[in-house]
């Protein structure tokens, strides 16, 4: 008995956090985006051991896909909601441009990883393989923005997200 009662504590307390590259992660927020009655993806926003929501935090964001989007579909709708957040400023086409670099298509269970250490800096991942680095102005907000600003098209899904 006490045999099994040593597994289940060591089974329970070795439950691993998503490995999203960034040190002492813990889950801030979590949500699903559904579109038309249909589940795309399931999303969470981890931080560095914070409770609060902060652009000044260090970040990363999970995208566990369940349904399959082209990169060229996932790029543009980055591009539409960038441009729809924040207009169109002098950098913007040379922002949108290092963006497109990083997409590619996704099936049913990948798992997009975008994480953000500093904030000029973003790095992409698929399924644990690094698609790009992006360095830019305020590049951790401007692409986070897409699922984390309080004026983005899923509301519901940014306050989740940021753990409200």
């Amino acid at each position: 008995m006490l045999k099994l009662a040593a597994i289940l504590v060591f089974a329970f307390s070795s439950v691993a956090v998503a490995d999203v590259g960034l040190a002492n992660a813990q889950p801030l927020g979590s949500a699903s985006f559904r579109w038309l009655g249909v589940t795309f993806y399931d999303a969470t926003l981890y931080t560095q051991r914070t409770s609060q929501f902060s652009w000044q935090t260090p970040m990363a964001l999970e995208l566990k896909y369940r349904k399959g989007v082209s990169g060229q579909k996932l790029a543009g709708s980055a591009a539409i909601e960038i441009r729809r957040l924040e207009g169109t400023p002098h950098d913007y086409s040379q922002f949108v441009g290092k963006l497109q670099k990083c997409f590619r298509n996704v099936e049913k269970g990948d798992r997009y990883v975008a994480l953000s250490s500093s904030p000029n800096k973003l790095q992409l991942s698929l399924n644990g393989r690094q698609t790009c680095t992006v360095e830019h102005p305020n590049a951790r907000q401007r692409f986070f923005g897409i699922w984390l600003s309080p004026n983005s098209r899923m509301p519901t899904l940014s306050r989740r997200l940021r753990g409200e």
